[in-house]
């Protein structure tokens, strides 16, 4: 069951991240030099860790789902640069990536990046519960 629960968190954060981009492809000026090849990329990598989670399902073989927590969470891992690219960006002169992602973060709390802010977060849950559901196939 909860594999099951993994699947769809999986699918739910993927929804909202369409989302997402759907918003962001509708925005985007020209020469902004948004990351669009990083996006691409964060895109692709959780698309394979789904896809090794759905091996993992049809196999019951735990190594399909560590390779899978392996790969959302670099995939997780893209999704945080692309969420401080912007604002990395605007900080890149004094060199401060830290302020730079603290930025990012406090821009997504405001309420007109509310699906961003969901699909941070249920990326995170969406994670852990991965990793519970690992550790419980490996026992």
């Amino acid at each position: 069951m909860l594999n099951v629960i993994v699947l769809v968190l999986l699918g739910v954060t993927m929804a909202i991240g369409l989302t997402v981009l759907l918003r962001w492809l509708k925005r985007r000026r020209p020469g902004t030099g948004f990351p669009t090849a990083l996006v691409a990329t964060h895109i692709s990598v959780v698309v394979v860790g789904t896809a090794l989670w759905v091996i993992f399902m049809a196999t019951d073989q735990v190594a399909w789902a560590w390779a899978s927590l392996v790969v959302v969470l670099t995939g997780n891992g893209l999704g945080d640069l692309v969420l401080a690219g912007r604002w990395r960006l605007d900080v890149a002169a004094s060199g401060r990536w830290a302020q730079g992602w603290l930025s990012a973060v406090k821009d997504l709390v405001h309420p007109r990046r509310r699906i961003n802010a969901a699909h941070a977060v249920l990326a995170g849950v969406t994670s852990v519960t991965m990793l519970v559901a690992t550790l419980r196939a490996a026992l």
